[in-house]
């Protein structure tokens, strides 16, 4: 029975990759458990390449999936929570008001206090970050409430 080379090491001790068919160190290729031979069968250039292409030719796929982790990861929220949030407010921004539908594609970002973390609401892009520059601060958006309020 004839081994197959992109399983096992050659008498190197190289390893084939199955897609750029070149012959390399395992110090190239990440380990998996699974695998018979206990490294992946693409090296990690193969990989990285991949993933570049993958990312180009889905760029719609891709944005979702780190925007539904992002919001797992740094506010605990599912997709569900996202929905019932937007559902409450009626998808629009809780300062302005601006529907969603008019951000262009965009999804409301998720407002939280920097002390405590906890979700206050969703926001377009730009009250976001004109709180985000006031540093959720009352007193300075009062002063700049102040100041625009000056006659001219």
């Amino acid at each position: 029975m004839a081994s197959k080379p992109h399983v096992f090491p050659n008498a190197e001790g190289l390893l084939l990759c199955s897609r750029c068919k070149k012959y390399k160190d395992k110090s190239e290729y990440n380990v998996h458990r699974e695998s018979t031979r206990g490294y992946q069968y693409w090296c990690k250039r193969c990989v990285a390449d991949n993933k570049v292409v993958w990312r180009r030719e889905n760029k719609e796929r891709n944005a979702n999936t780190e925007r539904r982790y992002a919001r797992k990861k740094l506010y605990g929220l599912s997709d569900n929570d996202y929905v019932i949030l937007g559902l409450s407010q009626d998808w629009k921004c809780a300062v302005c008001g601006i529907d969603i539908d008019d951000l262009n594609g965009r999804d409301l970002d998720i407002d939280h206090d920097h002390l405590t973390g906890n979700i206050r609401g969703l926001l377009c892009g730009s009250c976001n970050k004109g709180l985000g520059y006031f540093k959720d601060n009352v007193e300075l958006l009062e002063k700049a409430i102040k100041y625009l309020q000056k006659e001219v």
